[in-house]
């Protein structure tokens, strides 16, 4: 959450604020954040304590990231060029 109120205050995305380098992680980090951080908001706005519900959303995003492990990567060699 404190992550989430940083990028908001600064109008800046999570992984700016952690300078991350991968596309893929700065993606992981930015969705995550959002979703924990709109959870808690709905939250406080309903009354509720603002970590209710949070392990529920703990397990849809582990089933999310257990369909991904399927995914084939492959590795390339990356010539002095730039060709692969």
């Amino acid at each position: 959450m404190r992550l989430y109120n940083q990028a908001e205050a600064y109008k800046q995305m999570p992984s700016e604020i952690l300078r991350l380098e991968t596309p893929w992680g700065a993606w992981q980090v930015n969705e995550i954040t959002l979703m924990i951080g709109r959870r808690m908001e709905r939250n406080v706005s309903e009354g509720k304590d603002a970590a209710d519900g949070l392990m529920n959303l703990k397990n849809t995003i582990r089933r999310g990231y257990k369909s991904l492990k399927g995914l084939v990567t492959k590795k390339v060699n990356i010539n002095p060029d730039g060709t692969w």
